[in-house]
């Protein structure tokens, strides 16, 4: 900690907490006139008397950071909910205010009045606890939507927005502007369990992503209800119609229909012309518990998943220009094999068994030389017009010979 007290001009600090701040107290803060990017956070449980002190700490180091652009201060959901970023605000002065042009925080609800430390903001994280939202008198969804409300009113206009719940407000804040690139709705815990009213996502897919469409780069849904309407839907709820220059899209899809709602994921990739890099897959939960149990070792959701990934490895495509680089599907344990790593991704390469087809493959089936060979394949390299010779002419028989159960091995 000495240490840092010689390095007056650092630019970055990153803190992490585990009970206290005391640390955080004897620094010296006055002494980092040049910091552009500050992160704080703490992993575990902090008595309510400490937390108190977080708005008092971060004020004193952020009153003398005039260049401080980015900002996170981010703890356990649980107990975050004494902080308030509105409170923090106060503590520094209005004819001084703060340049942010990245916000992270954790259950933060601001009011107009700090929408002026907020002019320059382009990319902005909000993460709250459900719980908060729902049992805490002093923290109600409503307070969430009220700053969602008070950044329209101040016509912020963000490049990158991620998000826990998609509501009215966020819908006419989003369409307010245009121009954005990132957008992540759901927790990455799979919090978003709430059910969403159809007619707002119908609001969001039909009229918000229009105003993005040709912008927006990223764009994630996840929920875990069935019910929630944010659920990937072909015929309704379908990204890839609205937004052709998408390069990652994360979906939700039907636990308990799994392997169909996969191909008419990859059936409106394919007819839309998005060429995605990564397709992220999550699960909803079932629409209904099963009954009973199953025989044998498996659960019912580890079943369901591992259908997802039976049925990814069992594609067989003719053109890879028109398919996602990699998918990303839930880890499932059982599926670990030795030398892989969690999450690893599903990456699109020469089937060594078939040639002209490309299959799904972990990293540890992929061979350096067909990664290259892919990689010239879609660059461009490769004068073939990458239909298989013998291959259909219609493209879209591909998306129907690609969304069958033909397996390479």
């Amino acid at each position: 900690m000495q240490a840092l007290l010689v390095l007056p001009y650092l630019e970055n600090i990153y803190f992490e907490f585990d009970n206290d701040f005391s640390a955080f107290e004897a620094l010296g803060i006055n002494r980092f006139s040049r910091l552009r990017q500050l992160r704080l956070s703490y992993r575990s449980y902090i008595a309510l008397e400490e937390a108190t002190k977080f708005p008092d700490h971060i004020a004193q180091l952020i009153r003398e950071s005039p260049l401080l652009s980015h900002l996170e201060l981010i703890g356990p959901l649980f107990n975050m909910d004494h902080f308030s970023f509105q409170n923090l605000t106060k503590l520094v002065p209005s004819h001084q205010p703060l340049r942010l042009e990245s916000l992270r925080v954790s259950n933060a609800v601001m009011g107009q009045e700090s929408m002026i430390h907020l002019r320059s903001l382009s990319s902005l994280a909000l993460r709250y606890n459900e719980a908060l939202l729902s049992n805490f008198e002093d923290f109600d969804a409503q307070k969430v939507d009220n700053t969602i409300d008070a950044m329209r009113k101040e016509e912020i206009k963000l490049k990158e927005l991620s998000i826990d719940r998609l509501s009215e407000s966020l819908c006419r804040f989003l369409a307010s502007f245009s121009g954005l690139q990132s957008i992540s709705i759901g927790h990455e815990d799979g919090y978003n369990h709430l059910q969403l009213d159809r007619s707002t996502s119908d609001i969001f897919f039909q009229h918000v992503l229009l105003r993005h469409s040709q912008t927006l780069k990223t764009l994630i849904l996840r929920t875990r209800s069935p019910n929630n309407s944010l659920v990937f839907n072909h015929n309704r709820a379908n990204p890839f119609k609205v937004c052709p220059n998408l390069t990652r899209c994360g979906i939700t899809v039907l636990i308990d229909d799994t392997p169909s709602c996969l191909g008419k994921a990859l059936e409106s990739i394919v007819a839309s012309g998005v060429q995605l890099d990564i397709l992220n897959i999550w699960y909803s939960d079932f629409n209904s518990p099963p009954p009973g149990c199953m025989n044998g070792y498996y659960s019912f959701e580890e079943k369901a998943q591992m259908l997802a990934h039976m049925w990814v490895k069992s594609l067989l495509i003719d053109d890879p220009h028109l398919y996602p680089r990699e998918i990303h599907l839930p880890e499932i344990y059982q599926t670990r094999r030795k030398g892989a790593q969690l999450n690893d991704p599903y990456k699109l390469v020469p089937s060594e068994k078939i040639p002209g087809r490309y299959v799904y493959r972990v990293p540890e089936d992929i061979e350096l030389a067909q990664l290259s060979e892919l990689a010239n394949d879609r660059d461009g390299t490769d004068e073939d017009d990458g239909y298989d010779s013998e291959g259909p002419e219609d493209p879209n028989e591909h998306v129907k010979r690609a969304c069958v159960y033909s397996y390479d091995s």
